[in-house]
Protein backbone atom coordinates (compact mmCIF):
# COMPACT_ATOMS: atom_id res chain seq x y z
CA UNK A 1 0.00 0.00 0.00
CA UNK A 2 2.87 2.39 0.49
CA UNK A 3 4.49 1.94 -2.54
CA UNK A 4 1.30 2.32 -4.39
CA UNK A 5 0.32 5.32 -2.70
CA UNK A 6 3.75 6.37 -3.64
CA UNK A 7 3.18 5.64 -6.75
CA UNK A 8 -0.08 7.44 -6.99
CA UNK A 9 0.96 11.10 -5.55
CA UNK A 10 4.05 10.66 -8.18
CA UNK A 11 1.12 10.92 -10.66
CA UNK A 12 -0.59 13.24 -9.32
CA UNK A 13 1.04 15.68 -7.66
CA UNK A 14 1.49 18.78 -9.95
CA UNK A 15 5.27 17.91 -10.43
CA UNK A 16 7.29 19.83 -13.17
CA UNK A 17 9.47 17.82 -15.81
CA UNK A 18 12.99 16.47 -15.74
CA UNK A 19 14.93 19.37 -17.23
CA UNK A 20 14.96 19.62 -21.05
CA UNK A 21 17.90 20.42 -23.02
CA UNK A 22 17.88 23.33 -25.23
CA UNK A 23 20.09 23.46 -27.99
CA UNK A 24 20.87 25.86 -29.87
CA UNK A 25 21.29 24.00 -32.85
CA UNK A 26 19.18 20.60 -32.29
CA UNK A 27 19.60 18.31 -35.36
CA UNK A 28 16.50 17.27 -36.58
CA UNK A 29 15.87 14.67 -38.90
CA UNK A 30 12.57 13.73 -40.18
CA UNK A 31 10.69 11.02 -42.41
CA UNK A 32 11.64 11.84 -45.37
CA UNK A 33 9.54 8.87 -47.62
CA UNK A 34 6.17 8.86 -48.43
CA UNK A 35 6.06 5.25 -47.62
CA UNK A 36 6.67 5.69 -44.16
CA UNK A 37 9.42 3.29 -43.96
CA UNK A 38 12.30 5.83 -42.54
CA UNK A 39 9.49 6.29 -39.59
CA UNK A 40 8.67 2.40 -39.35
CA UNK A 41 12.37 1.85 -38.56
CA UNK A 42 12.83 3.98 -35.44
CA UNK A 43 16.29 2.81 -34.97
CA UNK A 44 17.34 4.32 -38.72
CA UNK A 45 16.16 7.89 -37.66
CA UNK A 46 18.72 9.18 -35.37
CA UNK A 47 21.41 6.90 -37.26
CA UNK A 48 21.19 9.78 -40.55
CA UNK A 49 24.24 11.11 -38.05
CA UNK A 50 27.51 10.76 -37.85
CA UNK A 51 27.54 11.20 -34.45
CA UNK A 52 25.36 8.42 -33.07
CA UNK A 53 26.12 4.95 -33.55
CA UNK A 54 23.57 1.91 -33.13
CA UNK A 55 24.95 -1.35 -33.05
CA UNK A 56 22.24 -4.11 -33.84
CA UNK A 57 22.49 -7.13 -31.66
CA UNK A 58 18.85 -8.57 -33.23
CA UNK A 59 17.49 -7.79 -36.69
CA UNK A 60 15.02 -5.86 -37.55
CA UNK A 61 15.25 -3.12 -34.90
CA UNK A 62 13.96 -5.78 -32.60
CA UNK A 63 17.21 -4.78 -29.88
CA UNK A 64 19.69 -2.47 -30.50
CA UNK A 65 22.49 -0.29 -28.56
CA UNK A 66 22.44 3.63 -29.09
CA UNK A 67 26.12 5.36 -28.89
CA UNK A 68 26.45 8.93 -29.13
CA UNK A 69 29.83 10.60 -29.48
CA UNK A 70 31.86 7.52 -27.74
CA UNK A 71 28.85 6.87 -24.80
CA UNK A 72 28.07 3.65 -23.85
CA UNK A 73 24.03 2.62 -24.47
CA UNK A 74 23.82 3.24 -20.91
CA UNK A 75 24.77 7.08 -21.23
CA UNK A 76 22.72 8.12 -24.17
CA UNK A 77 19.12 9.32 -23.27
CA UNK A 78 16.48 8.35 -24.51
CA UNK A 79 12.66 10.35 -24.80
CA UNK A 80 9.00 10.27 -26.07
CA UNK A 81 7.72 13.85 -25.83
CA UNK A 82 10.51 14.69 -23.45
CA UNK A 83 9.86 11.69 -20.78
CA UNK A 84 12.43 9.92 -20.18
CA UNK A 85 12.65 6.25 -21.48
CA UNK A 86 15.59 4.92 -20.36
CA UNK A 87 15.16 1.49 -18.88
CA UNK A 88 16.94 1.13 -15.57
CA UNK A 89 16.96 -2.77 -15.71
CA UNK A 90 19.66 -2.30 -18.32
CA UNK A 91 20.49 0.31 -21.25
CA UNK A 92 19.89 -2.46 -23.75
CA UNK A 93 16.39 -1.63 -23.56
CA UNK A 94 16.51 1.71 -24.60
CA UNK A 95 15.35 1.74 -27.89
CA UNK A 96 13.02 -0.82 -27.21
CA UNK A 97 10.11 1.62 -27.77
CA UNK A 98 7.00 0.76 -26.61
CA UNK A 99 5.05 2.06 -29.77
CA UNK A 100 3.80 1.53 -33.00
CA UNK A 101 6.36 2.40 -35.56
CA UNK A 102 4.63 4.86 -37.50
CA UNK A 103 3.05 6.67 -33.68
CA UNK A 104 6.46 8.35 -34.13
CA UNK A 105 6.83 11.87 -36.66
CA UNK A 106 10.43 12.85 -36.11
CA UNK A 107 13.05 12.76 -33.92
CA UNK A 108 15.44 15.59 -32.16
CA UNK A 109 19.04 14.05 -31.62
CA UNK A 110 21.43 16.75 -29.37
CA UNK A 111 24.96 15.10 -29.52
CA UNK A 112 26.25 17.75 -26.97
CA UNK A 113 23.61 16.53 -24.61
CA UNK A 114 23.85 12.96 -25.85
CA UNK A 115 19.95 12.59 -25.90
CA UNK A 116 17.20 11.67 -28.84
CA UNK A 117 14.00 12.56 -28.35
CA UNK A 118 10.99 10.86 -30.36
CA UNK A 119 7.73 13.14 -30.93
CA UNK A 120 4.72 11.59 -31.27
CA UNK A 121 2.63 11.91 -34.09
CA UNK A 122 -0.88 13.51 -32.90
CA UNK A 123 -4.24 12.54 -34.82
CA UNK A 124 -5.58 15.82 -35.97
CA UNK A 125 -7.63 14.36 -38.93
CA UNK A 126 -9.81 11.55 -39.91
CA UNK A 127 -7.77 9.04 -41.89
CA UNK A 128 -6.58 5.72 -42.37
CA UNK A 129 -3.37 3.67 -43.48
CA UNK A 130 -2.53 0.16 -44.14
CA UNK A 131 0.84 -1.46 -45.18
CA UNK A 132 1.94 -4.37 -45.28
CA UNK A 133 5.59 -5.96 -46.13
CA UNK A 134 7.64 -8.67 -46.91
CA UNK A 135 11.42 -9.47 -47.79
CA UNK A 136 13.89 -11.95 -47.30
CA UNK A 137 14.65 -14.21 -43.99
CA UNK A 138 11.16 -14.97 -43.65
CA UNK A 139 10.31 -10.87 -42.96
CA UNK A 140 6.81 -10.02 -42.93
CA UNK A 141 5.23 -7.02 -41.95
CA UNK A 142 1.71 -5.48 -41.31
CA UNK A 143 0.55 -2.25 -39.93
CA UNK A 144 -2.87 -0.36 -39.62
CA UNK A 145 -4.00 2.60 -37.93
CA UNK A 146 -7.01 4.65 -37.98
CA UNK A 147 -7.81 8.15 -36.83
CA UNK A 148 -11.41 9.58 -36.26
CA UNK A 149 -12.86 12.68 -34.42
CA UNK A 150 -13.91 15.93 -35.90
CA UNK A 151 -13.66 19.85 -34.25
CA UNK A 152 -10.37 19.61 -32.00
CA UNK A 153 -10.92 16.25 -30.75
CA UNK A 154 -8.94 13.21 -32.36
CA UNK A 155 -8.73 9.38 -31.55
CA UNK A 156 -6.19 7.11 -33.42
CA UNK A 157 -5.53 2.90 -32.76
CA UNK A 158 -2.95 1.48 -34.69
CA UNK A 159 -1.62 -2.23 -35.04
CA UNK A 160 1.48 -3.38 -35.84
CA UNK A 161 2.90 -6.88 -36.11
CA UNK A 162 6.17 -8.44 -37.52
CA UNK A 163 8.02 -11.12 -37.20
CA UNK A 164 11.48 -12.75 -39.17
CA UNK A 165 13.33 -15.70 -39.23
CA UNK A 166 16.38 -14.42 -39.34
CA UNK A 167 19.06 -13.17 -41.60
CA UNK A 168 21.46 -14.83 -39.22
CA UNK A 169 22.03 -18.35 -37.26
CA UNK A 170 20.20 -18.43 -34.49
CA UNK A 171 18.18 -15.39 -35.18
CA UNK A 172 14.56 -14.75 -35.36
CA UNK A 173 12.09 -12.40 -33.82
CA UNK A 174 8.18 -11.83 -33.78
CA UNK A 175 6.65 -8.16 -32.83
CA UNK A 176 3.13 -7.29 -32.05
CA UNK A 177 2.18 -3.70 -30.60
CA UNK A 178 -1.08 -1.51 -30.12
CA UNK A 179 -1.51 1.94 -29.05
CA UNK A 180 -4.27 4.23 -28.21
CA UNK A 181 -3.57 7.85 -28.86
CA UNK A 182 -5.75 10.78 -27.59
CA UNK A 183 -5.87 14.36 -28.95
CA UNK A 184 -7.79 17.33 -27.59
CA UNK A 185 -6.94 21.15 -28.40
CA UNK A 186 -8.97 23.66 -26.45
CA UNK A 187 -8.51 27.52 -25.59
CA UNK A 188 -7.48 27.14 -21.95
CA UNK A 189 -5.21 23.44 -22.58
CA UNK A 190 -4.41 21.27 -25.08
CA UNK A 191 -4.74 16.96 -23.73
CA UNK A 192 -2.53 14.48 -25.12
CA UNK A 193 -3.03 10.83 -23.83
CA UNK A 194 -0.81 7.74 -25.36
CA UNK A 195 -1.25 4.34 -24.21
CA UNK A 196 0.79 1.00 -25.69
CA UNK A 197 1.34 -2.58 -25.16
CA UNK A 198 4.36 -4.23 -27.44
CA UNK A 199 5.50 -7.61 -27.01
CA UNK A 200 8.50 -8.55 -28.30
CA UNK A 201 9.74 -12.68 -28.56
CA UNK A 202 13.54 -13.29 -30.28
CA UNK A 203 16.55 -15.63 -30.22
CA UNK A 204 19.74 -14.54 -31.09
CA UNK A 205 23.08 -15.58 -31.33
CA UNK A 206 25.19 -14.47 -28.77
CA UNK A 207 23.08 -11.07 -28.29
CA UNK A 208 24.86 -9.51 -25.48
CA UNK A 209 28.37 -10.21 -27.04
CA UNK A 210 29.44 -13.53 -25.09
CA UNK A 211 30.95 -16.00 -27.69
CA UNK A 212 29.95 -18.80 -25.59
CA UNK A 213 26.48 -18.62 -25.29
CA UNK A 214 25.05 -18.76 -29.19
CA UNK A 215 21.60 -19.66 -28.11
CA UNK A 216 19.77 -16.97 -26.54
CA UNK A 217 16.45 -16.32 -26.20
CA UNK A 218 14.41 -13.26 -24.53
CA UNK A 219 10.95 -12.07 -24.20
CA UNK A 220 10.02 -8.56 -23.83
CA UNK A 221 6.56 -7.32 -22.75
CA UNK A 222 5.81 -3.74 -22.30
CA UNK A 223 3.07 -1.21 -21.06
CA UNK A 224 2.67 2.35 -21.17
CA UNK A 225 0.54 5.08 -19.96
CA UNK A 226 1.24 8.88 -20.41
CA UNK A 227 -0.50 11.25 -20.20
CA UNK A 228 0.21 15.61 -20.95
CA UNK A 229 -1.69 18.33 -19.91
CA UNK A 230 -0.65 21.87 -21.45
CA UNK A 231 -2.11 24.41 -19.63
CA UNK A 232 -2.40 27.80 -21.68
CA UNK A 233 -3.61 31.89 -21.18
CA UNK A 234 -2.25 32.80 -17.85
CA UNK A 235 -1.41 29.18 -16.65
CA UNK A 236 1.55 28.36 -18.63
CA UNK A 237 2.05 25.16 -17.33
CA UNK A 238 2.54 21.27 -18.69
CA UNK A 239 2.02 18.40 -17.11
CA UNK A 240 2.95 14.63 -17.57
CA UNK A 241 2.25 11.99 -15.40
CA UNK A 242 3.23 8.53 -16.92
CA UNK A 243 3.15 4.60 -15.52
CA UNK A 244 6.08 2.36 -17.44
CA UNK A 245 6.38 -1.52 -17.20
CA UNK A 246 8.35 -3.78 -18.47
CA UNK A 247 8.75 -7.75 -18.19
CA UNK A 248 11.46 -9.74 -19.11
CA UNK A 249 12.16 -13.19 -19.58
CA UNK A 250 15.84 -14.16 -20.53
CA UNK A 251 17.43 -17.99 -21.56
CA UNK A 252 20.64 -18.32 -21.79
CA UNK A 253 20.59 -21.51 -23.82
CA UNK A 254 16.76 -22.03 -26.28
CA UNK A 255 17.80 -25.50 -26.46
CA UNK A 256 17.92 -25.81 -22.35
CA UNK A 257 14.99 -24.13 -20.21
CA UNK A 258 15.99 -25.65 -17.24
CA UNK A 259 18.55 -23.53 -16.57
CA UNK A 260 19.59 -20.01 -16.60
CA UNK A 261 16.83 -18.84 -16.73
CA UNK A 262 16.25 -14.93 -15.58
CA UNK A 263 12.64 -13.39 -15.17
CA UNK A 264 12.91 -9.27 -14.35
CA UNK A 265 10.05 -7.07 -13.64
CA UNK A 266 10.22 -3.15 -13.88
CA UNK A 267 8.12 -0.73 -12.98
CA UNK A 268 8.63 3.30 -13.42
CA UNK A 269 5.96 5.71 -12.20
CA UNK A 270 6.61 9.24 -13.03
CA UNK A 271 5.35 12.52 -13.03
CA UNK A 272 6.91 15.71 -14.88
CA UNK A 273 5.84 19.39 -15.23
CA UNK A 274 7.28 22.86 -16.63
CA UNK A 275 6.02 25.96 -15.43
CA UNK A 276 6.73 29.65 -17.16
CA UNK A 277 6.18 32.35 -14.86
CA UNK A 278 7.36 36.62 -14.59
CA UNK A 279 5.47 37.01 -18.17
CA UNK A 280 7.48 33.65 -19.35
CA UNK A 281 10.99 35.09 -18.68
CA UNK A 282 12.17 32.34 -16.42
CA UNK A 283 10.74 28.22 -16.02
CA UNK A 284 11.23 26.27 -13.11
CA UNK A 285 10.99 22.43 -13.56
CA UNK A 286 10.55 19.41 -11.40
CA UNK A 287 10.63 15.62 -12.12
CA UNK A 288 9.53 12.77 -9.65
CA UNK A 289 10.42 9.15 -10.97
CA UNK A 290 10.12 5.98 -8.90
CA UNK A 291 12.16 3.47 -10.32
CA UNK A 292 11.64 -0.65 -8.76
CA UNK A 293 12.35 -3.94 -10.14
CA UNK A 294 11.83 -7.42 -8.89
CA UNK A 295 14.21 -10.31 -10.42
CA UNK A 296 15.26 -13.49 -10.07
CA UNK A 297 18.45 -13.01 -10.70
CA UNK A 298 18.93 -9.18 -9.37
CA UNK A 299 15.94 -9.79 -6.51
CA UNK A 300 13.85 -6.78 -5.52
CA UNK A 301 14.70 -2.98 -5.48
CA UNK A 302 13.80 0.43 -5.98
CA UNK A 303 14.65 3.72 -5.44
CA UNK A 304 13.26 7.17 -6.03
CA UNK A 305 14.70 10.04 -8.32
CA UNK A 306 14.11 13.71 -8.84
CA UNK A 307 15.50 16.96 -10.15
CA UNK A 308 14.07 20.46 -9.46
CA UNK A 309 15.63 23.66 -11.54
CA UNK A 310 15.47 26.84 -13.01
CA UNK A 311 16.20 28.69 -16.27
CA UNK A 312 15.97 30.73 -18.83
CA UNK A 313 15.07 29.82 -22.66
CA UNK A 314 16.66 31.08 -25.54
CA UNK A 315 16.85 34.85 -25.76
CA UNK A 316 18.24 37.25 -28.36
CA UNK A 317 19.42 40.63 -28.44
CA UNK A 318 20.58 41.98 -31.24
CA UNK A 319 23.47 39.31 -32.40
CA UNK A 320 23.75 38.10 -29.52
CA UNK A 321 21.67 35.29 -27.77
CA UNK A 322 21.95 32.81 -24.54
CA UNK A 323 20.49 29.93 -22.82
CA UNK A 324 20.88 28.94 -19.12
CA UNK A 325 19.31 26.10 -16.67
CA UNK A 326 20.72 25.26 -13.18
CA UNK A 327 19.64 22.10 -11.73
CA UNK A 328 19.53 19.90 -8.42
CA UNK A 329 19.30 16.36 -9.29
CA UNK A 330 18.64 13.33 -5.98
CA UNK A 331 20.03 9.77 -6.89
CA UNK A 332 18.54 7.32 -4.29
CA UNK A 333 21.71 6.81 -1.69
CA UNK A 334 23.91 9.95 -3.25
CA UNK A 335 24.48 13.00 -2.56
CA UNK A 336 22.86 16.05 -4.51
CA UNK A 337 24.13 16.66 -7.94
CA UNK A 338 24.56 20.19 -9.35
CA UNK A 339 23.41 20.15 -13.38
CA UNK A 340 24.13 23.34 -14.66
CA UNK A 341 23.66 23.70 -18.77
CA UNK A 342 24.29 26.60 -21.10
CA UNK A 343 24.63 27.46 -24.32
CA UNK A 344 25.62 31.11 -26.48
CA UNK A 345 25.37 32.12 -29.59
CA UNK A 346 27.12 35.19 -32.20
CA UNK A 347 25.79 36.37 -35.63
CA UNK A 348 28.76 36.88 -37.19
CA UNK A 349 26.91 37.70 -40.23
CA UNK A 350 24.22 37.17 -42.97
CA UNK A 351 24.04 33.68 -42.34
CA UNK A 352 26.98 32.82 -40.04
CA UNK A 353 26.64 31.61 -36.37
CA UNK A 354 29.06 31.01 -33.91
CA UNK A 355 27.66 28.75 -30.90
CA UNK A 356 29.47 27.02 -27.37
CA UNK A 357 27.22 24.90 -25.88
CA UNK A 358 27.93 23.32 -21.82
CA UNK A 359 26.35 21.00 -19.86
CA UNK A 360 26.82 18.56 -17.05
CA UNK A 361 25.11 14.83 -16.71
CA UNK A 362 25.24 12.32 -14.08
CA UNK A 363 24.46 8.40 -15.08
CA UNK A 364 22.64 6.59 -12.39
CA UNK A 365 24.45 2.42 -12.45
CA UNK A 366 21.49 0.64 -13.81
CA UNK A 367 19.66 -2.43 -11.58
CA UNK A 368 21.80 -4.88 -13.91
CA UNK A 369 25.29 -3.07 -13.29
CA UNK A 370 24.68 -2.79 -9.67
CA UNK A 371 23.57 -6.33 -9.12
CA UNK A 372 23.62 -8.82 -11.77
CA UNK A 373 25.92 -11.96 -11.09
CA UNK A 374 26.52 -15.30 -13.62
CA UNK A 375 29.36 -17.27 -14.56
CA UNK A 376 30.18 -14.73 -16.76
CA UNK A 377 29.60 -11.43 -15.01
CA UNK A 378 29.57 -9.99 -11.80
CA UNK A 379 27.84 -6.74 -10.81
CA UNK A 380 28.52 -4.17 -8.44
CA UNK A 381 26.62 -2.85 -5.41
CA UNK A 382 29.55 -0.07 -4.86
CA UNK A 383 29.52 1.45 -8.29
CA UNK A 384 28.96 5.50 -8.05
CA UNK A 385 27.30 7.98 -10.34
CA UNK A 386 29.22 8.55 -13.50
CA UNK A 387 29.95 12.07 -14.03
CA UNK A 388 30.63 14.12 -17.38
CA UNK A 389 31.40 17.46 -18.30
CA UNK A 390 30.60 18.18 -22.17
CA UNK A 391 31.73 21.05 -24.60
CA UNK A 392 30.92 21.98 -27.85
CA UNK A 393 32.11 24.75 -30.26
CA UNK A 394 30.36 24.89 -33.32
CA UNK A 395 30.57 27.26 -36.80
CA UNK A 396 27.19 26.94 -39.05
CA UNK A 397 26.57 28.68 -42.61
CA UNK A 398 22.69 29.47 -44.08
CA UNK A 399 22.29 30.01 -47.48
CA UNK A 400 19.83 29.43 -49.81
CA UNK A 401 19.21 25.70 -49.51
CA UNK A 402 22.84 25.40 -48.55
CA UNK A 403 24.21 24.24 -44.61
CA UNK A 404 27.88 24.09 -43.62
CA UNK A 405 28.25 23.16 -40.34
CA UNK A 406 31.80 22.20 -38.70
CA UNK A 407 31.57 21.58 -34.42
CA UNK A 408 34.30 20.62 -32.84
CA UNK A 409 33.60 18.55 -28.85
CA UNK A 410 35.22 17.82 -25.82
CA UNK A 411 33.71 15.20 -22.91
CA UNK A 412 35.39 15.01 -19.75
CA UNK A 413 34.14 11.90 -17.52
CA UNK A 414 34.80 10.68 -14.29
CA UNK A 415 33.65 7.92 -12.61
CA UNK A 416 33.04 5.27 -15.80
CA UNK A 417 31.18 2.62 -15.78
CA UNK A 418 32.18 0.09 -17.75
CA UNK A 419 32.19 -3.54 -17.34
CA UNK A 420 36.14 -5.06 -17.13
CA UNK A 421 38.55 -8.04 -17.01
CA UNK A 422 42.09 -9.27 -17.24
CA UNK A 423 43.15 -11.98 -19.31
CA UNK A 424 43.36 -14.17 -16.20
CA UNK A 425 40.18 -13.20 -15.07
CA UNK A 426 37.01 -16.05 -15.91
CA UNK A 427 34.32 -12.80 -15.41
CA UNK A 428 33.40 -9.46 -16.36
CA UNK A 429 33.37 -6.88 -13.46
CA UNK A 430 31.31 -3.61 -13.33
CA UNK A 431 33.89 -1.08 -11.62
CA UNK A 432 33.87 2.74 -12.04
CA UNK A 433 37.12 2.73 -14.40
CA UNK A 434 38.20 6.16 -13.57
CA UNK A 435 38.52 9.47 -16.21
CA UNK A 436 37.64 9.16 -19.86
CA UNK A 437 38.26 11.86 -22.27
CA UNK A 438 36.58 11.84 -25.25
CA UNK A 439 37.90 14.26 -28.27
CA UNK A 440 36.42 14.79 -31.94
CA UNK A 441 34.78 16.72 -34.48
CA UNK A 442 31.78 17.16 -36.87
CA UNK A 443 31.35 18.36 -40.60
CA UNK A 444 28.09 18.51 -42.66
CA UNK A 445 27.42 19.40 -46.32
CA UNK A 446 23.56 19.42 -46.96
CA UNK A 447 22.17 20.78 -50.10
CA UNK A 448 18.22 21.23 -50.18
CA UNK A 449 17.89 21.59 -53.96
CA UNK A 450 14.29 20.68 -54.00
CA UNK A 451 14.00 20.46 -57.78
CA UNK A 452 12.36 18.09 -60.08
CA UNK A 453 15.43 15.29 -60.49
CA UNK A 454 17.35 16.40 -56.83
CA UNK A 455 15.53 16.87 -53.53
CA UNK A 456 18.17 16.69 -51.33
CA UNK A 457 22.27 15.42 -51.01
CA UNK A 458 24.22 15.76 -47.73
CA UNK A 459 27.57 14.38 -46.32
CA UNK A 460 28.36 14.28 -42.43
CA UNK A 461 31.06 13.07 -40.61
CA UNK A 462 32.47 12.39 -37.15
CA UNK A 463 36.34 11.70 -36.09
CA UNK A 464 36.51 11.01 -32.45
CA UNK A 465 39.50 9.87 -30.05
CA UNK A 466 39.08 8.55 -26.17
CA UNK A 467 41.87 9.50 -24.18
CA UNK A 468 41.37 6.82 -21.34
CA UNK A 469 42.24 5.42 -18.13
CA UNK A 470 42.05 1.83 -18.19
CA UNK A 471 44.22 -0.54 -16.00
CA UNK A 472 42.30 -3.85 -17.55
CA UNK A 473 43.02 -6.17 -20.09
CA UNK A 474 39.44 -6.04 -21.26
CA UNK A 475 36.54 -3.67 -21.81
CA UNK A 476 33.38 -4.70 -22.63
CA UNK A 477 31.78 -1.36 -23.71
CA UNK A 478 32.91 1.76 -22.54
CA UNK A 479 36.13 1.65 -24.77
CA UNK A 480 35.13 -0.39 -27.97
CA UNK A 481 34.11 2.71 -29.43
CA UNK A 482 33.81 4.18 -32.99
CA UNK A 483 36.00 6.43 -34.27
CA UNK A 484 35.08 7.43 -37.62
CA UNK A 485 31.18 7.57 -39.32
CA UNK A 486 30.70 9.34 -42.74
CA UNK A 487 27.03 9.05 -43.95
CA UNK A 488 26.14 10.44 -47.67
CA UNK A 489 23.39 10.47 -48.37
CA UNK A 490 21.32 11.84 -51.99
CA UNK A 491 17.48 11.83 -52.72
CA UNK A 492 15.87 12.03 -56.03
CA UNK A 493 12.17 12.74 -57.64
CA UNK A 494 10.93 11.79 -60.93
CA UNK A 495 7.95 12.23 -61.39
CA UNK A 496 6.03 9.59 -59.53
CA UNK A 497 9.47 8.14 -58.55
CA UNK A 498 11.13 8.66 -55.42
CA UNK A 499 15.11 7.46 -54.63
CA UNK A 500 17.09 7.47 -51.98
CA UNK A 501 20.74 5.98 -51.73
CA UNK A 502 22.95 6.41 -48.76
CA UNK A 503 26.57 4.97 -48.22
CA UNK A 504 28.09 5.14 -45.19
CA UNK A 505 31.75 3.99 -43.98
CA UNK A 506 31.87 3.19 -39.85
CA UNK A 507 35.89 1.92 -38.23
CA UNK A 508 35.73 0.72 -34.64
CA UNK A 509 38.86 0.99 -32.27
CA UNK A 510 38.76 -2.77 -32.43
CA UNK A 511 37.80 -3.46 -35.83
CA UNK A 512 38.01 -3.31 -39.34
CA UNK A 513 36.28 -0.57 -41.24
CA UNK A 514 32.63 -1.12 -42.96
CA UNK A 515 31.32 0.37 -46.07
CA UNK A 516 27.49 -0.22 -46.11
CA UNK A 517 25.23 1.10 -49.10
CA UNK A 518 21.15 0.80 -48.44
CA UNK A 519 18.63 2.18 -51.00
CA UNK A 520 15.12 2.72 -51.76
CA UNK A 521 12.86 3.19 -54.16
CA UNK A 522 8.74 4.45 -53.92
CA UNK A 523 6.57 4.42 -56.71
CA UNK A 524 3.22 6.76 -56.13
CA UNK A 525 0.26 4.55 -58.03
CA UNK A 526 -2.53 7.63 -56.88
CA UNK A 527 -1.66 10.34 -54.12
CA UNK A 528 -2.58 8.34 -51.36
CA UNK A 529 -1.48 4.71 -52.82
CA UNK A 530 1.95 3.71 -53.35
CA UNK A 531 4.31 0.49 -53.69
CA UNK A 532 8.25 0.46 -52.17
CA UNK A 533 11.55 -1.71 -51.92
CA UNK A 534 14.36 -1.38 -49.85
CA UNK A 535 17.83 -2.91 -50.18
CA UNK A 536 20.52 -2.23 -46.99
CA UNK A 537 23.43 -3.58 -47.02
CA UNK A 538 23.00 -3.95 -51.09
CA UNK A 539 26.54 -5.23 -51.82
CA UNK A 540 26.57 -8.27 -49.05
CA UNK A 541 29.65 -6.75 -47.08
CA UNK A 542 30.11 -8.76 -44.12
CA UNK A 543 31.24 -7.38 -40.98
CA UNK A 544 30.68 -7.60 -36.81
CA UNK A 545 28.62 -4.70 -35.28
CA UNK A 546 30.03 -5.94 -31.85
CA UNK A 547 32.93 -8.71 -31.35
CA UNK A 548 30.98 -11.88 -31.74
CA UNK A 549 28.17 -10.16 -33.55
CA UNK A 550 27.95 -10.36 -37.02
CA UNK A 551 26.38 -7.68 -39.01
CA UNK A 552 23.54 -7.99 -40.87
CA UNK A 553 24.16 -9.60 -44.55
CA UNK A 554 21.58 -7.82 -47.25
CA UNK A 555 18.52 -7.06 -46.38
CA UNK A 556 15.33 -7.18 -48.65
CA UNK A 557 12.06 -5.52 -48.04
CA UNK A 558 9.11 -4.50 -50.60
CA UNK A 559 5.60 -3.66 -49.98
CA UNK A 560 2.38 -1.70 -50.53
CA UNK A 561 0.58 1.40 -48.11
CA UNK A 562 -2.37 2.86 -48.80
CA UNK A 563 -4.20 5.56 -46.97
CA UNK A 564 -7.73 6.50 -47.06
Amino acid sequence: MKKLALSMLLLFIPAMSKAAIYDLEPIKIYSLNNNGQDAANTQNIPNSSSGVDIQTRVDEGILQDISIRGGTFEDADVRMNGVNLDNPQTGHFNLALPIVSTDIINSKVDLNGQYIDYNLKMPQKNEAMVRVSAGNGGYADTLISASFGKNNTFNRFSYEGMRTDGLLPQTDADKNAVSYTFFHDADFMTSKIYASYLNKNYGAGGAYGAPWYMAEEEHLEQHYLMSQLTFKQNLDLELTPYIYRTDDTFFLNRDDRTHNRNDHTMYVYGNNAKSFFLDRLFYGELDVREESIDSTNLLEHNRLVYEMGLGQEEKQFGKFGYNFYGGLLSLDGYPYKFTPKAGIFYDVAQGWRVTLDAARKYRQPSFTELYYYSPSSHGNNTLVPQQSSNYELGLTRKSSGWLWRVNGFYRHQENTIDWVKNNSDTFYRAINAGQLEARGFDLKWQYDANWKFLKRISAEYTGLFLNKQNNWDMSKYAFEYLQDRLVCKFEQSIGKWDFDVSYIYEDHISQKGRSLVNGGVVYKMAPRKSIFLRVDNLFDFDYYELPYIRGTPVSVKGGMEIKF
